[in-house]
Order: structure tokens, then sequence, then C-alpha cells
């Protein structure tokens, strides 16, 4: 899937290649299933290159999705997303977040913001990374990212 998204963005111009990082968790309902063509079980706790609970699985409850979104020109791209027991950890959510930055040249692309609501976790997040409302941006490999928290109201 990323290999034809980043055939699209090798045909984009400048202007369209400027993204935001957007991310979002959902609650899921746990379930197991045996996949035969990986040869393991899915509906544990997932963290990619982080890797799976190996001792003690845990039943994954939510998913954490991150998604790529054009800032002048209207295109959007799930890449990638995690499944937790719980809410996803602020000192878990840094690390996800800086692999996700980190792939975003890889394709391409040009990423200037990170946008997410204000759940708690997201805002324990903006903690370790050291916003503030005086420097509302961190870095990453030299990447100057600003950070975007949204108020959503029902």
């Amino acid at each position: 899937m990323m290999h034809l998204f980043e055939i699209k963005v090798s045909s984009m111009g400048l202007q369209e290649k400027v993204c935001a990082i957007l991310l979002d968790e959902m609650a899921l309902k746990a379930s197991l299933q045996f996949n035969a063509l990986d040869d393991q079980d899915e509906g544990f706790e997932d963290f990619g290159q982080i890797g799976r609970s190996p001792k003690h699985p845990k039943h994954a409850t939510h998913a954490l999705v991150f998604m790529l979104r054009g800032l002048s020109t209207k295109w959007k791209q799930p890449v990638s997303y995690y499944l937790s027991n719980g809410p996803v950890k602020a000192h878990m959510l840094v690390p996800l977040l800086y692999e996700v930055i980190r792939g975003v040249p890889a394709i391409g692309l040009v990423m200037k913001i990170v946008i997410c609501d204000q759940g708690r976790n997201n805002r324990a997040m903006c903690s370790r990374l050291h916003i503030t409302e005086e420097q509302p941006y961190f870095y990453c490999d030299s990447m100057k990212i600003f950070f975007c928290m949204i108020l959503l109201i029902c």
C-alpha cells in the first residue's frame, strides 16, 4: 500500500506534498483470530517495530491510527495503526509518533504539523515533547514540527 502511495506522491507538485500527521484512537471490541498466513494469533497488543506483548499477551481494546493529510490539497492516507490494551500511554506515543514522522520524508512528503485531540495521553505527550504556548513545536531529526491540539465539542 505504501509503495502505491509513494508512486502517487512522486507525481505531486511541491505544494501538494506539504502535509499534516493526524492521530486518533478508537475503542475496539476484544476479539482473537488465528492468521494462518503469518502463523500467529491476532487481536493482542501490537506496537509494530516496538513489538508485541511476548510473555503475557493482552487483548487489544483500542486502535491508534496515524493518517497523513494534505494541507493545501484534498488528500488523506492512513499510514500506520497500533493495537493496545487501553489507550496508548504517553511514553509509548512519543516513539510511535517519531517513527511515523521519520517515514514521511522517505515517501517524498513534507511534514509540517501534528494534529490530535486533547485526550489526557495526548496532553501528556505534549509535556514529554516540551510543547508550550510559547513554543508550539518540537524537533525530530532537525525537522521543526508544529503541534496543534483541537477541542472536540459534540
